[in-house]
């Protein structure tokens, strides 16, 4: 008459008024490794002494689960580790009920549930759902902390009363939390500083009878989650400092791969090239057809060592073409990353417009070579005796500062 109770996967126990089993089923005869035979008649501290405690990975809370139903209390969760008869480490939900109504009342009905398949599952499950979140790079860390309180829950037991809260900064997400000392807490850190915590809470009543509302496993969960939002609060926070340096940084920072591939662009690009950032990071436009064409065979050449050689890096000058014709001096620092096996992956930079510098320096060089020309004319008008020779210097050296081939002097 008991067998509407029976359940696939479910150690099932009925227990008379004076705590002896009178029925189980099948599956409590394969976990507790006794025939019926041995189970039916006995109490039933005895039943979980000898066939249970030893099982259990601590009997602490068979001892509980024992006085709670000799005491008249129902249980209506309690997890227990269990090695089961075949040696494998398994996960069991108990409960008990007492039977209020019929011919059965004052009986008790005692339920282990294997949810090792669950309790595993679900933790990797909300793993793997925060590790897609946090992989997606359009996602702020405000909606990624938000999502997450939502998303966590299912990871622990009693998932629908199950709350968390998300503190980071001045900033707080949370998802059916309420104050309760049923708590399981992790930080948040970013190399080695605490930027928030992340606390999940179990409201009273859900689980009175267990000295921790939350397993090892759980809190590792916990922890893990932690640990994976700090890495990405921190990833965040480096794109963002990056992000404004490169929009407010005079030159501009590039990467791209090891084909000249454009990863990255930043900085004043208009401003120095004409062509916007998408252009580049589009294909629209290349940096090749930008520079120009009687540096690019020099710059190849350096390109190729960049391609090949670890550790490779140049620092050169060279001239661009803007989108408006006009041409503009640059320095180019560009240097290679390499991956674990030396072989250079990626090609980065930067670029500054020296045009200024470059035509100011060409301007006090060329006053400099006046400056030493007229210093040698006037050397060789004092110490020479000779017009001739005092001409024929003069317009050497005239020709010389102009870049002419050819030259005449003559008096009038």
């Amino acid at each position: 008459m008991f067998q509407i109770l029976d359940e696939p996967g479910v150690c099932v126990l009925v227990l008379d008024r004076d705590m002896q089993v009178i029925w189980a089923n099948a599956y409590a005869s394969d976990l507790l490794d006794a025939r019926k035979e041995e189970l039916l008649g006995c109490d039933v501290s005895r039943v979980f002494d000898t066939h249970l405690v030893p099982l259990v990975q601590g009997g602490e809370g068979v001892q509980r689960l024992i006085t709670a139903i000799c005491s008249g209390v129902a249980v209506p969760r309690l997890d227990l580790p269990v090695q089961s008869a075949h040696g494998e480490e398994e996960w069991f939900t108990c409960s008990s009920q007492k039977m209020e109504r019929g011919p059965w009342t004052g009986m008790w009905v005692l339920r282990m549930r294997n949810v090792t398949d669950w309790k595993v599952g679900s933790g990797i499950r909300t793993l793997h759902r925060i590790f897609h979140l946090i992989e997606a790079d359009d996602l702020p860390p405000e909606d990624l902390l938000a999502e997450v309180t939502r998303i966590l829950p299912p990871g622990f037991r009693d998932s629908g009363r199950i709350g968390v809260r998300i503190a980071y900064g001045d900033a707080v997400y949370t998802h059916r939390y309420q104050k309760t000392p049923w708590k399981a807490t992790a930080n948040l850190q970013v190399e080695g500083r605490e930027v928030g915590c992340i606390e999940v809470v179990c409201p009273p009543g859900s689980l009175p009878h267990q000295k921790s509302a939350f397993t090892a496993e759980e809190h590792h969960l916990l922890q893990v989650v932690a640990d994976m939002l700090g890495r990405a609060i921190g990833r965040s926070e480096n794109e963002k400092w990056h992000r404004l340096f490169a929009r407010n940084f005079q030159g501009i920072v590039y990467q791209a791969t090891i084909d000249l591939e454009p990863v990255f662009v930043g900085g004043a690009v208009e401003t120095i090239t004409g062509y916007t950032t998408d252009e580049f990071l589009t294909g629209t436009v290349r940096w090749d057809a930008v520079v120009h064409p009687d540096d690019l065979p020099r710059l190849q050449e350096e390109i190729d060592s960049l391609q090949a050689i670890r550790g490779s890096s140049v620092d050169r000058i060279y001239r661009i073409l803007r989108r408006d014709d006009t041409v503009r001096w640059i320095r180019d620092l560009v240097w290679n990353v390499c991956g674990d096996d030396g072989t250079p992956v990626l090609i980065q930079g930067v670029i500054q417009d020296v045009t200024d510098r470059k035509q100011k320096n060409e301007g006090l060089l060329s006053a400099n070579r006046q400056l030493q020309v007229l210093n040698q004319i006037m050397g060789v008008s004092a110490s020479s005796l000779s017009l001739d020779e005092l001409l024929e210097t003069s317009l050497i050296k005239t020709l010389d500062l102009l870049d002419f081939d050819v030259g005449l002097t003559y008096l009038v």
